[in-house]
């Protein structure tokens, strides 16, 4: 059991870092500027107000932050699961059990 808890915080470290790196190189995000680039007016010669700006930045970062964000839960517990596995585990029945 103590193993198997280890090894589910490890595979859960591991997603992680995967998907820090994601947002580190914005894989993650680039779809989410490409939207919010295509809504945009396609003549140049077009004036945005204060708060159509306002909006649109807020927009983008709000969805930007979600796209960001979105999956850190499931690897989250995947590890929460996994250190409550090999805490709950006596290390020493482990011992016992594997040296017979």
């Amino acid at each position: 059991m103590r193993k198997i808890g280890l090894a589910l915080l490890v595979v859960g470290f591991i997603w992680l870092g995967a998907l820090q790196l994601l947002g580190v190189v914005r894989a993650g995000i680039r779809p989410v500027l490409a939207d919010q680039y295509g809504q945009l007016a396609a003549e140049p010669a077009r004036q945005y107000s204060v708060s159509e700006v306002e909006a649109k930045i807020r927009t983008t970062a709000s969805d930007s932050h979600d796209a960001a964000t979105r999956w850190f839960l499931l690897p989250g517990l995947l590890m929460l699961v996994g250190g409550l596995m090999a805490a709950r585990t006596n290390p020493k029945a482990v011992l016992v059990a594997s040296s017979e």
